[in-house]
């Protein structure tokens, strides 16, 4: 391998994580690779959080941690950005962990290939299993995304690969030279709109075919998620504007592109408005959005003929406007998801 020249800034946000973060943090700073500069932003997390932060910071010179009042993931992972100094960006999630030797094998791969960035795999770690995601990608495999920016863009919307900012190294200059940042009016969907964005400015991927990420899937990020799931149904109205915009600017809104973005947000606002029914046991987000212009629009550019049976019988209840039948559906469907995910 190579000398351990190039720096690489690791930015963690963490917010009410405790019982995950130390974890977390001893999977960074025991890396093989020892040229790192780990920025931990508390974002104003109301447990010990923050005093955890402090006292690895002691430890480990490496680290720099930030004290800020709560603003979210995005003004978080922002202000990481802003301080960072390394030649390479990468992100960790502070439930999560990662292998000891991914940066040392990913910095070994960047150097040899030459690319803008390099993405592992990840493994989803529940509380009774790991589950290896092997979605849609070719192993070992050189992308020249300059030439063809849509590929990535259509294996995301059209076949469920996840955004993959966080599995990846990325050369910095080209987040600073595009000043890219993480969009702070979202509450979801943050994540995929600043991938997209990488796709639209960066030149070339390698996917490295070995699982070095652990995403943690625990009952308190579930929970959050359903209670917030009313808001997050709404967000996605505000997260199709802005992939549509971002799409238009770099000439990729294509007649297909704009149904498969179409049919992307409406099978997330689906799975929304059903968690928001089931745990509120209300009508009052499905009456939302039957009469919300942008999202009758959003469901004017689905082609039904591509959707799953499920996906199916929930347009067929819009279109129709059967608020009741909805009612009911979505209930259904909630449950059978819980059944699936082994919750019931």
């Amino acid at each position: 391998m190579k000398k351990e020249t190039d720096l690489i800034s690791v930015i963690v946000p963490i917010y009410k994580v405790e019982n995950y973060l130390k974890k977390c943090l001893d999977s960074i700073v025991n890396q093989t690779y020892k040229n790192l500069e780990i920025i931990l932003i508390d974002d104003g997390s109301p447990d010990n959080c923050g005093k955890i932060c402090d006292e690895y910071a002691k430890k480990d010179e490496r680290i720099k941690v930030i004290h800020k009042e709560n603003e979210g993931v995005s003004i978080a992972r922002n202000a990481g950005l802003k301080i960072a100094s390394g030649d390479y960006i990468a992100f960790v999630d502070s439930d999560d962990w990662i292998e000891l030797d991914m940066y040392e094998e990913m910095i070994k791969c960047a150097q040899e290939k030459n690319v803008d960035m390099v993405r592992c795999r990840r493994i989803f770690e529940y509380s009774n299993k790991s589950v290896k995601d092997d979605v849609g990608l070719s192993d070992n495999t050189f992308f020249d995304v300059k030439s063809d920016r849509l590929y990535f863009i259509n294996l995301i919307l059209a076949n469920g690969v996840l955004p993959f900012f966080n599995l990846s190294l990325i050369k910095k200059e080209k987040i600073d030279n595009n000043e890219l940042r993480f969009n702070s009016d979202l509450i979801v969907g943050e994540d995929l709109l600043f991938t997209f964005k990488l796709l639209c400015n960066i030149d070339s991927i390698y996917i490295y075919d070995n699982y070095f990420y652990h995403y943690n899937v625990h009952i308190q990020s579930a929970m959050n998620s359903i209670t917030k799931s009313e808001a997050m149904a709404k967000n996605l109205l505000k997260l199709y504007d802005y992939i549509k915009k971002l799409l238009i600017e770099n000439n990729l809104y294509t007649d297909d592109m704009q149904e498969k973005l179409a049919r992307y947000i409406f099978y997330r606002i689906y799975y929304r408005i059903a968690e928001a029914t089931a745990y509120s046991k209300t009508k009052d987000i499905i009456n939302y959005f039957l009469n919300n212009e942008n999202f009758n629009d959003i469901v004017a550019l689905v082609d039904k003929n591509k959707l799953s049976i499920y996906g199916k019988i929930f347009y067929r209840y819009v279109l129709k406007r059967k608020i009741s039948s909805l009612y009911n559906y979505c209930f259904l469907y909630s449950y059978l998801k819980r059944i699936k995910k082994g919750n019931i």
